[in-house]
Formats: C-alpha cells, structure tokens, sequence
C-alpha cells in the first residue's frame, strides 16, 4: 500500500524541517503516496471528493477510482500483466480496450439514436437471428443476416406483393405487400402494381406467380418506374382471366 497523509494543517511552529522532510519522501512517503495515485486496497482515510486513487485489490487487475464524496466510481480497469486499459462505459456494461474514442460530449457511453457513444459488434448468430437491436453488424454481418453465404453481390428485394385478382375493383385488397400503394384492377386479367417508392428506372426484374388455378400464365408487357401491369392469361382459352392468387417481387 502507498497511501500516506499529511498532518492538516502543517504548523510551522511544531513540524522541523527534518520532519517535514520525512513526511514527504521518508518513512511515511507522502511522495509515493501521490506518484502511485494513493494505491491500495481500499480507499484512502484522507480521501476527499474528487480524488482519484487506484484500488489493487484484485491485482494486477488495478481500478481507477474518482472518490465523488460519497461513493467510488471505477472509471476504468489496467490490466498490469497484459499493459491493457479497459474505459468503463457510463451504465458500467461494456468496455473499451485499447481503443481512442470522441464524443461530441466528451463522455464514453452506450450508443443510442441521440447520444454518439460505442458498439458492440454481433456475433454470427446474432446476426442470422436477428432479433438484437443493440448490437450491430459489420459488412460480412449483413450478408449472415442474409443468409447470403459465398462471394457473389447480394442484391435485394425491392417490392412485393399477394394479391387477390377477382375483387370488385377498381382497387383490389392486398393480402400482403411491401413497396406497394395500390393494385388496381384494370380489367379482366389485368392489373397495375404501383410502388410506394419508385424504382431508379424501368430496368428491374420482375418475378410473379399464379398460387391456385392451372393453366393460367402471367405476362408483364410494360414496366414503368412507378408501376408494373400483370396480365393473367387462360392457356386453355387464350383469353384473360382472373386469379385468386397473384404474387411477385421485383428485384433491382
């Protein structure tokens, strides 16, 4: 322990120099006390609030502690053996190692939609799941989330639907459905998808399907950036019909 006090006040009339001297850098080593942040493993008599002292008690892990007057803060943890510095985050859950962070606050904290602050990388589960909304991904992580294994681009579903074409029109209930504002029944077989959001331009793909009937086949004859029209044909009688179930996705 390196934790020494001197006497308060010092009375110049009572304390030699001699004494004086050996208060400071002698046998009581007030010296030592200061250099080593008043080490020891438990806080100092003397302490006063705003005073920092390191706390070795579960050496060499030592914590940096700010005395507030009352109760001990731990601001951080050394790690002596591996000369590693762990920064204690402000809710005390995470740390960070070795690392140099600035904050429009000057604070180490949680990050959150509000306050800059640190983050925690998800695990490979964690990012198949899906289901955090604390932790965050890398790049290789939003491929996991995708289940998107290899080196081939990943590119993502733009719009979707599942409609039901035999309605009363002219717009048709939507069972289902991403990017979408709206089906609208144009005639027999016929209907125009329009996006929530449009596409960049009319060079997309589409996938569609037919659910229940046999025989039915879909055609896509115009693709604007705001919208896609379906046609729904009856192979039997090559003539347009409706569908029950219609479906599709647009990927761009």
């Amino acid at each position: 322990m390196t934790q020494s006090n001197l006497d308060t006040p010092i009375n110049p009339a009572t304390k030699s120099g001699s004494t004086l001297a050996d208060d400071l850098s002698g046998t009581n080593k007030w010296r030592d006390a200061l250099h080593s942040l008043h080490k020891g493993s438990s806080r100092p008599s003397y302490a006063q609030a705003g005073m920092l002292w390191v706390d070795d008690t579960n050496n060499p892990l030592w914590d940096i502690k700010l005395y507030d007057g009352t109760n001990d803060i731990v601001l951080g943890v050394f790690n002596t053996t591996a000369n590693t510095v762990n920064l204690v985050t402000t809710d005390g859950t995470q740390t960070l190692t070795n690392k140099t962070i600035t904050t429009s606050d000057n604070t180490i904290t949680i990050a959150t939609t509000a306050i800059d602050g640190i983050v925690r990388r998800s695990t490979t589960a964690q990012n198949i799941a899906g289901a955090l909304d604390t932790v965050y991904p890398t790049v290789l992580g939003l491929r996991q989330a995708f289940n998107a294994a290899g080196s081939a681009p990943v590119f993502v579903c733009r719009a979707w639907w599942n409609f039901d074409g035999t309605g009363a029109g002219p717009a048709l209930a939507i069972r289902g459905s991403g990017n979408i504002s709206g089906v609208t029944d144009i005639g027999i077989g016929t209907y125009d998808v329009g996006f929530t959001t449009s596409m960049q331009d009319v060079n997309y793909c589409v996938n569609t399907g037919i659910g229940v009937a046999l025989g039915h086949i879909i055609n896509i004859p115009i693709t604007l950036a705001h919208v896609t029209r379906i046609y729904v044909l009856n192979t039997a009688t090559a003539l347009l019909i409706d569908d029950t179930h219609i479906f599709g996705s647009i990927i761009r």
